[in-house]
Order: structure tokens, then sequence, then C-alpha cells
């Protein structure tokens, strides 16, 4: 039998026996924190750091969290970790006393500081110093809400906007909505009068300063209310700090996610500001912890010194990794009550880094990815929506008189395929039934099909009522109210009543679970404020919300004893355990944009998150040019090129140019122009038919072996060079190739009209291009003639540092 950490109750109890005055909060400042140690898997340790004692206000949090999960009868938050590695007894350490599990070897000083080891050798790993900082608590009612009559504040943008509160039928009856919505607002308007229509909105204008300040313009009929200033982000908990001092200066680490390589928002900046190159190696960067459109952080770090660090608080935050030749790095939580971390180590007698034994620790420590279904690891084709059932049909036919292996295996019913979102149900007179269409694409070209959800429910969506009335409706999400599947009866209640009979028993298992970043999240900015939940605030626990979005399409897949299968533009870390295939949202169409995601890849596999992918040929977002245009024929041929050797290969996006007229219903949507392969002209279609199939002759088998690696080990996908030849210093800082696996080099071709580029081939191997002619030998950087109709991508010839070149 083993005791697990069960901090939470600890801290539910003091909640109810504790009193704080303010002198015995300010002493308790001095003690030092309370230390949890938790053997979490081979060579691996779960701290706990705890404040001494709690405030009032911390008090209240702690309490309100421990009935949350006592409603789901959860004893802990179910973060990134799992106990499915039975994890070991949990124990305080006393100070100076070395414990050990396995080859990581921590000691805790009196002042709550902690050195990591390896065992074997007594080499420092890191020194961590945490710190538990109290915010303050949270403001009174002092000043209340002022009601101002027939003015109100300029309209609340799409970023600000937290909820349409339904009509009411006095101004009074719209503020007693506005003050119990329970969510983070200060200002409401009610649109009553007599050409109102009576609509009761609220709002969150914080980022516009004091309401003192705001500019009211006259509003007949309306009146607004200016509420009592929001709490500051944070109160009622503590900011958590975790500072690493390395033990090596020169390590380097990998990890943290995908993104920065654009500002957040709806599409990318214009430019290089929305097309940078984000280096694999993160020393010298910082990073929000916050989860927002185009960024997608994941607080794992592995480092060259031989051990992954994993930051487990689900809440805002930032982190901030030493420069080259510091090494370290520095955590924060916004909001917190604890600090929670997971720190493995490489095994006893192992070379540092050791990455494999690392991935596999964090794999067995956090869920290894189900098995990757065999139609997703061939060609998937998808465009801006394919808006009827007809349509959709018609593209599969078409393909059918194609050649089997230039097939798509996975067609995509993409993008408002439903009347309003939150219908849960498509159209019916675009799709009259899902089974028909289902049926019919796997007669023709036995492909799986795969439909589109968003989390947000419109007003008008016919689930509104019945979601609101199970309590399954949060905060405001791009003009309606987003889901919350952190309730176990709403991810039920989704589930049986709405997804499985209406899609599920009609033959789709695979799901495109789009917006799960925080897109159109209130608060001043496109994703800044997150996802509530039942947890409690956004400020400490919005990352936990998209991981059971997940789930509530996973676990029930995986029950009926198919591999879950999720296509989703936001996941945190441990999603990886819910069959996530992440992609990068709606990039730019364009050669800048192409090489800004050739890093992406990587940095995902080496945060845990192996299947991943782009909108090959760009998404339109911001760009894009015309199908006929030298321009698009030139980049789609060469994105193809770099979609087949990525671990999903999968085509999207809004083309411009003709598409299928309105024939059979009138959606409010349009599919955007054609991307088929037959869409950019004969000469162009020939090249992407060659890609193809490559991809679906030539890599499936070695697909489908990587995928069984990375079930059984947690081994990553696209893989930094160094990963694999971390001997080698040429194949350091290099950003623009990566290893597909231990077996393929890939230097994707990414500049206009570029008919060569330079390639670093890793010593210790020989190379053979994959278009055939003969080896290269290692340990060269050398030109590379590379004509439109080629592929730079080259087989390794000598053994792979974890077994065979055809990963078991």
């Amino acid at each position: 039998t083993y005791q697990l950490v069960r901090p939470l109750l600890d801290m539910a109890a003091m909640a109810l026996i504790a009193t704080a005055t303010a002198a015995s909060v300010t002493a308790a400042a001095a003690a030092p924190p309370k230390v949890t140690l938790t053997p979490w898997c081979d060579n691996s340790f779960r701290v706990r750091v705890a404040p001494p004692l709690l405030p009032p206000a911390a008090q209240a949090a702690s309490a309100a969290l421990a009935r949350s999960l006592a409603s789901k009868n959860l004893t802990d938050l179910p973060g990134a970790l799992i106990e499915t590695c039975r994890p070991g007894a949990s124990l305080v350490p006393a100070p100076g006393t070395a414990v050990t599990n396995g080859n990581l070897a921590v000691s805790v000083r009196d002042d709550g500081s902690l050195t990591f080891r390896r065992a074997d050798t007594g080499a420092l790993l890191f020194s961590a110093a945490p710190s538990l900082v109290f915010n303050g608590g949270t403001p009174g009612s002092d000043g209340g809400w002022r009601t101002v009559e027939g003015k109100a504040a300029r309209s609340c943008s799409s970023s600000e906007f937290d909820g349409d509160l339904g009509s009411a039928e006095t101004a009074s009856e719209c503020l007693t909505k506005v003050m119990s919505t329970g969510r983070r607002v200060n200002y409401g308007v009610w649109r009553g009068g007599a050409t109102g229509n009576k609509g009761c909105y609220a709002c969150d204008l914080t980022d516009r300063g004091p309401s003192e300040g705001w500019e009211l313009k006259p509003a007949p009929g309306a009146v607004c209310f200016l509420g009592p200033p929001v709490p500051k982000v944070g109160a009622g908990y503590f900011e958590a700090n975790l500072t690493v001092t390395a033990g090596d200066r020169d390590e380097f680490s990998y990890g943290l996610g995908q993104g920065e390589w654009t500002p957040e928002g709806g599409c990318p900046e214009a430019g290089a500001a929305g097309a940078r190159i984000v280096p694999l190696e993160r020393h010298g960067q910082a990073l929000q912890l916050q989860q927002r459109k185009f960024h997608v952080t994941i607080p794992l770090l592995t480092s060259s010194a031989g051990y992954a660090l994993l930051f487990n608080m689900p809440g805002y935050g930032s982190v901030a990794v030493g420069k080259r030749g510091e090494g370290g790095s520095h955590w924060t939580a916004r909001a917190a009550l604890y600090l929670d971390f997971w720190v493995s180590s490489v095994p006893a007698g192992a070379n540092s880094p050791a990455w494999p034994s690392l991935y596999r620790q964090y794999a067995d420590a956090t869920g290894h990815a189900p098995p990757l279904r065999e139609a997703a690891m061939g060609f998937w084709q998808s465009r801006n929506r394919y808006k009827s059932s007809g349509i959709a049909l018609g593209v599969a036919a078409k393909y059918a008189e194609r050649p089997a292996a230039v097939r798509p295996s996975v067609l995509v019913i993409d993008y408002k395929n439903q009347r309003h979102d939150g219908d849960f149900a498509p159209d019916p007179a675009c799709y009259p039934s899902v089974r028909a269409l289902s049926d019919g694409v796997r007669a023709a070209i036995n492909a799986t099909l795969m439909f589109s959800f968003w989390p947000e429910v419109l007003s008008q969506a016919t689930e509104y009522a019945p979601l609101q009335q199970r309590g399954c409706l949060i905060n405001a999400d791009l003009g309606g109210r987003a889901v919350d599947p952190t309730v176990p009866e709403c991810r039920r209640y989704l589930w049986e009543a709405l997804l499985k009979p209406r899609y599920f028993d009609q033959g789709v298992s695979a799901f495109w679970l789009d917006e799960t970043d925080g897109e159109g999240t209130g608060g001043g900015g496109d994703g800044d404020y997150g996802y509530n939940s039942s947890f409690g605030p956004p400020a400490a626990y919005s990352n936990l919300w998209v991981n059971d979005w997940l789930r509530a399409f996973s676990e029930p897949v995986a029950e009926a004893r198919l591999p879950p299968l999720l296509l989703t533009r936001g996941v945190w870390a441990g999603g990886q355990r819910h069959g996530a295939v992440l992609w990068s949202s709606d990039i730019r169409s364009s050669f800048e944009q192409l090489a800004s995601q050739v890093p992406q890849g990587v940095h995902a596999s080496m945060s845990g998150i192996p299947w991943w992918t782009t909108d090959v040929g760009g998404y339109g977002c911001g760009f894009v040019e015309p199908n006929d245009s030298e321009y698009m024929r030139e980049l789609i041929v060469r994105w193809y090129q770099f979609g087949a050797f990525s671990p999903v290969f999968r085509t999207h996006g809004c083309r411009l140019g003709p598409s299928e007229p309105d024939s059979d219903c009138k959606p409010a949507h349009g599919s955007c122009g054609y991307n088929e392969i037959w869409s950019y002209g004969a000469a162009t279609q020939a090249l992407l038919e060659d890609v193809v199939r490559m991809r679906n002759e030539v890599l499936l088998p070695y697909i489908r072996e990587l995928a069984a690696n990375v079930s059984a080990h947690g081994a990553p996908t696209m893989r930094p060079l160094a990963y694999e030849f971390p001997d080698d210093r040429a194949c350091r800082g290099v950003d623009d190739q990566y290893m597909l696996g231990p077996k393929y080099l890939v230097a994707p071709v990414t500049a206009r009209g570029a008919t060569a580029r330079t390639v670093v081939f890793p010593k210790g191997a020989s190379w053979r291009p994959v278009g055939g002619g003969g080896p290269v030998s290692g340990g060269q950087t050398l030109k590379v003639a590379a004509p439109l109709d080629t592929i730079l991508a080259f087989g390794r010839e000598a053994p792979a540092s974890e077994g065979p070149l055809v990963p078991a």
C-alpha cells in the first residue's frame, strides 16, 4: 500500500481550524516552507512545497478547492502527473538528509532550498530555491456598483466581453445578474428603454484603467453599471517562485512547448515579427506559461546535464531560462496555494544527457501516448471546410479515381459544420446523414472521417439552455460561453447525450477540437484571460481546462477499445495520454511562415507531445496567394515535402481560388478555394502525388514502428540533431534541420526560389538521400542541390543510439 501526497486535504483542515492574525502571518512568512517528497517513477521525485501557514484569504481559497475536489471524489488536482507508475510513500525529510529514488538524490536545507544530485556519481544536477509570497486578500465591497443612466461605455471588444446574460425586465434585475456572474467583471450594461432589447451584458474592462477615466457616451434608454475594482491577479493566493541554479553552467535545455514565433492574435503578425525562428536550445528565452493562441506552453525542460524538470503549476506564470554559460531557470506561478514540481535524473551509469531515458520516465509519470491509428499515419485531406455531405463525397469519389498510394487516409469536415456553435450536431440541411457520409467516405477511399468542434456555445444554440441548466457553461468565448469540462457530469452529458448518438454511433470516432488554446476568452487580449473552471479562477487553474476537454472525447473512445484520435490547437503537460495531435493554428501561407514552423514541431515533440502537424500550405491567415500563382504552386510543394516528413501529414487551409457553388444547402460559412492535390495545376499535382506516394509507400512502415516506440517508451518523434548526436558540436544550434525518429535526417527547403541549401551531416553515420543516390559521409556541412522535385531527407546508415534504425 502506498501513501500518496494529500496536501490539499491538509490545507482544507487548516482552513477549518486555523485562525491567522496579521502578526502570525508575518511570523510565518519568516518560517521555512514545508517540503514533501514523493518517489514518482524511476529516478524521479515529485516535490511539494507548502507555506507554513495560510492567511485567511488563502484559507478560503483552499477550502473552496477542497470542496470542488470532494464533489468529484478527488483528493488532488488532476494535473500533469498520474499514478500509473505506483508512486512511493511521501515523506518530509529532515534538513541535510539525502533521500534517494534510483539515481536521484535530494537534500533539503533548513531554509527549504533543495539540491538534486546523481546518486551514482554525486554530480550536482541543480539546486533549487523555492519561495511563496502572499499576494494579499481580495478587496471588500467598499464602493460597490455605481449606476449611470442614459450612458454607456464604448462597446466591449471580443477580448473584454464576458457574457451575454440574457434579457432583464429592469435595470436592477440586470445589475443583480451582473453581480452574481461569479466571474471577473467590473462593467455591465442594460439595453432597456423603449427602443432597447432589454439585453443584459457584463464585461471586464480592467485593461481600460480605473472606471473614473472611462469615456461614457450618450445611449438613450441604456443603463450602465460601473463596478468596484477587479481583484488583482492572484489575490487570495501566493506567488510561487522556483529558482534553479545549474550544476553544469554549460547545460542546454529543450522543451517548453510550441509558440513565440508571433505575438498572439487572430492571425500571425506580418513580416518577420510573425515568422520568428525560435531556437531549439532554450537558453536565454522567457515565456508565459498561460496558453494563448499560437502559444501552447508545456512547462517541461530537459537538460543536457541529465535531468528533466516539470513545473506542475496550471495557472498564470512564466519561465526564464538562463543564458548560455549560465544555465538554470526561474519559474513563477502567479496564483498558488503551494509549489508543485517533478524532477527526474538519468539512470545510474548513463552518460548524460541520455535523452531517451528522461523521456521514458516523463511518459511514465504523465502518461504514455496511446497507439496512433493506422489512418493517422498517412495523408490527411482537409480544407477550410467541406460545406455539405455531397461536396465531401464528391472529393472522396475523385480521389478514388487516383491510385491508392495517393489517396488520403483521413478526410476532415472542418469549421462551422453546425448551424450554431454549441448545437453539437451538424446542420441537417447540409449533412442529412452522418452515417451515410461516414460509410460513403469509407467505401470510396477507405478513409476515416473527422468532424470539428469548438468549445463555445452561442445563446441561440439548441444546447445552450440544457448546458446552462446543468452548470456546464463558464466564461465568455468568442461571443458565446465556453463549456466547462472540469465537471465530470458535464463531460458525461456532452458525450452521452450529444456526441455519442450524433457522431460516434454514426461512424465518427476522430475529432478536431479547435480553439482549445483560449482564443476568444475575455480580459484584455486574444486569450489573455483563459478558462474559468470548477477548480477556481483561471489565474490558478486555467491550463487544466484543455486536458479535461480532450478527456471528454478521448476517454469514451478508449473505453470502446479504439485508440483516441484528437486534432487539437491546445494541449497541456500530460495531454499526450489523450491521443492528442497538436497543430500550430491559423498560420500565414508564406515561405517565411513555413520556415518558422520547422523548429516548432521539434519544440512540441521535445515537450512530450509527440504527434504534431501544421496546416500544410498554411491556413492563409493574414496572407495567401492565388492557387494558380507561381508563388503558391512552389509553396505548396515545399510544404508538402516538409509535411510528409512530419509526424502527422495534413493539408489544410483557406485557399484563394474557386470552390463549389452552394447547391444542396446554404451554409453561413464558405469553404474557401479548393485544396486538393489537383487544385494547383497538372504539373504541381504530379509533384504533390509523388510526395504523398513517398509517405504512403516508403515512410508508412517506419512511421508505424516509430509510433510503437512512442507509445512504449515516450520517445520524441521530431528531434534536434544533438538528441541523436550529443558529441558532435556541429549539431548544436541547428534550428532548420531535425531527425524524424532515429533514422531520417530532414532539411526542409523553406526559401522561395531556392534550388540548394546547406545541410549539416552528423558524424558517426553515413546518409543516403531518400530520392536515390550514393551515401554522404557524416561529419560534413555541404551545400546540396534541391530542385523543386527533390526532398532533402536522408536515411541513416549506422546504428542508432536507441537500437535499430527502424525503432521497435
